[in-house]
């Protein structure tokens, strides 16, 4: 909303979508990975903070294909948004904006679950 038309906005979000969405799914599978084996190989009884860290990180796939894909593919149709009007644009902006808010709830519980299975980790040894 900060970019005055709706053509700068679907012009900047086109320039960052590729990128961002590279560099997210690599990171998730990757923190999902981790979560796994950490999960796998750890014996402790806060283990399980590690396995729901994980679960909640590789969840953002599915939850980005059945929500988020269809609104990504109607701004990604850069000629098609622009035919169907700043209207539709803005809209299209502020739906994936919402949508991506959830994509954040998953990464804040994955990441709050590990913080706490650092903590415990770390005060045991005290």
């Amino acid at each position: 909303k900060a970019l005055p038309t709706a053509d700068l906005m679907l012009d900047n979000w086109q320039e960052t979508f590729s990128r961002a969405a590279h560099y997210w799914s690599r990171f998730s599978l990757v923190a999902f990975i981790t979560g796994m084996a950490g999960w796998y190989t750890d014996t402790s009884p806060d283990r399980y903070l590690l396995l729901t860290g994980a679960l909640l990180q590789i969840a953002i796939l599915p939850y980005t294909l059945i929500c988020i894909m269809p609104t990504n593919n109607s701004l990604l149709d850069v000629d098609g948004a622009r035919k169907k009007g700043d209207d539709f644009i803005r809209s299209g902006m502020d739906s994936w904006r919402n949508l991506h808010s959830g994509r954040m709830v998953f990464s804040l519980g994955s990441l709050i679950c590990q913080t706490l299975y650092w903590y415990n980790m770390f005060n045991k040894t005290l």
